[in-house]
């Protein structure tokens, strides 16, 4: 096996590659898409085995369909040979498919002598076919204008849901990193008596799957069905612009995990994401 960089006039090639796996690597795609990595192919031979993307930022989005078979212990050598030749390379995360992940991670030890600083696991989820009928009362798509109202829920959920104990927090950092989503994403948000009690919406978009998250209602408005309802219409949105739902919840997020049961949302797989 090699591992060969992908020339621009190779990019049709590589999303043929990864859209047979776009539900579990819509980040990748999105990568793609958008030109803004440097993408890489795995070659055993003559045929494509994987492929991942290595951006400025030091984040890893992948494709690895063989990480589940024999070839563990050849696509481990070979990754272990690539990353120990980009030792000068910023690293923050790696994003995909749970066996994925952990093979890159371990290509990265072996090479670097790299530790993580915080791994997590979640289950992986997809919702396809037409949406029911959803209620759209109160539920409103959401502008970068809407900035200042909606950012205490997303700083709200990014420390619930993504930062861990002794993580360093910067809220100007969630601030610009949600105006660009609220720019460049799809963001939805349930409104009652006047405030914003529950948002979620799409954070990568692929070709023919969106990636939902960010799925959040204040704690004094849980139990109340918001984000259900707020789901169903996000859900209904989106199935009319011809997507399928991919998301992915923590596996001992028992109430989220429901909820996303309830608007027909089946486990397909394990995703995870390592931090450095």
């Amino acid at each position: 096996m090699i591992i060969v960089p992908c020339a621009p006039k190779q990019t049709d090639s590589l999303l043929a590659f990864v859209l047979p796996h776009e539900k579990t690597a819509i980040g990748f795609v999105s990568h793609i898409m958008r030109g803004n990595a440097d993408c890489f192919f795995v070659m055993d031979g003559s045929r494509t085995c994987g492929a991942f993307s290595f951006s400025a930022g030091g984040q890893i989005f992948h494709c690895l369909p063989d990480a589940h078979s024999a070839a563990w212990a050849e696509l481990l050598r070979t990754l272990t040979a690539f990353f120990r030749g980009q030792k000068n390379r910023d690293l923050f995360n790696i994003i995909g498919e749970e066996n994925g992940t952990e093979l890159i991670r371990q290509a990265i030890a072996a090479a670097w002598g790299k530790t993580t600083r915080h791994e997590q696991t979640y289950a992986l989820l997809e919702k396809t076919g037409a949406a029911e009928q959803a209620d759209s009362s109160d539920c409103v798509r959401c502008v970068p204008e809407m900035i200042d109202a909606l950012l205490p829920l997303q700083i709200a959920y990014e420390r619930e849901e993504i930062f861990w104990e002794g993580e360093q927090y910067n809220p100007n950092v969630t601030r610009l990193a949600f105006l660009r989503a609220l720019r460049t994403q799809q963001i939805f948000a349930l409104v009652k008596n006047g405030r914003y009690v529950a948002k979620g919406g799409t954070n990568a978009q692929g070709k023919r799957y969106v990636q939902l998250g960010g799925v959040f209602t204040i704690p004094s408005e849980r139990k109340k069905g918001y984000a259900t309802k707020l789901l169903r219409y996000v859900a209904q949105a989106l199935h009319r612009q011809g997507k399928d739902i991919v998301l992915f919840a923590k596996k001992d997020n028992v109430a989220a995990l429901r909820l996303y049961e309830k608007i027909g949302c089946k486990n397909i797989g394990s995703f995870k994401i390592v931090y450095y």
